[in-house]
């Protein structure tokens, strides 16, 4: 709610429907809330979801607003460097509550692959990664960055790098509620207004 533009995603959706003649006004809620008062139709839809069954019944999706990239982060001073996950072996491997990564990942964690110690937020486990009290954190690489930005020093920051190979790439849509008659059409013309943001190469330049 605190950043330009409300961030990179919703500055997105907003140019695309402007490149359509539509301003989009937004409203700031819990994430369970968001889905409930979009889901009722109560509000048009809600900025940025990933997809799944559940929520295609729901909801039309959008084109992919933004691709997030998971990505080990670790210690410069450490040297990593990975492939597959049997190249974990023995690394301990910060694992936010509630957090997925993909079912590869979670397997090889329940299978003894690297050592998976589950414990708090992100913030917390940069600091344990940065104290040297786990070897790697996967995190989203844009929030991972964020968080160093804002909660970290410059010095600190330089001491931590993020692995180029991603773990998994997540595409996050736009979601329109199917309660709505209108979501059909406003699916449309956003998919339409992105397109044109891509094809200028603002797309970029927003994100």
């Amino acid at each position: 709610e605190n950043l330009e533009s409300y961030g990179s995603a919703s500055s997105v959706v907003s140019q695309a429907f402007a490149e359509e003649g539509i301003e989009v006004v937004y409203g700031f809620f819990p994430w369970k809330r968001a889905y409930k008062l979009a889901e009722s139709g109560e509000w048009d839809g809600s900025v940025v979801w990933t997809y799944n069954d559940e929520r295609n019944a729901q909801f039309i999706f959008s084109e992919p607003v933004i691709i997030s990239r998971d990505r080990f982060f670790y210690l410069h001073a450490n040297g990593f460097n990975w492939r597959e996950y049997d190249d974990l072996k023995g690394l301990r491997v910060g694992i936010p509550n509630g957090y997925f990564f993909g079912t590869a990942f979670h397997e090889a964690a329940d299978a003894g692959v690297f050592i998976a110690e589950t414990y708090g937020n992100d913030h917390d486990n940069l600091r344990k990664l940065l104290l040297g009290r786990i070897d790697l954190y996967p995190i989203a690489e844009d929030v991972g960055r964020h968080i160093l930005r804002q909660r970290f020093t410059a010095e600190e920051r330089a001491l931590i790098a993020a692995h180029p190979l991603p773990i998994r790439e997540v595409p996050y849509m736009l979601i329109l509620s199917r309660q709505s008659p209108e979501s059909e059409r406003l699916a449309q013309v956003f998919n339409r207004g992105l397109a044109k943001l891509q094809a200028t190469g603002r797309y970029t330049a927003l994100i």
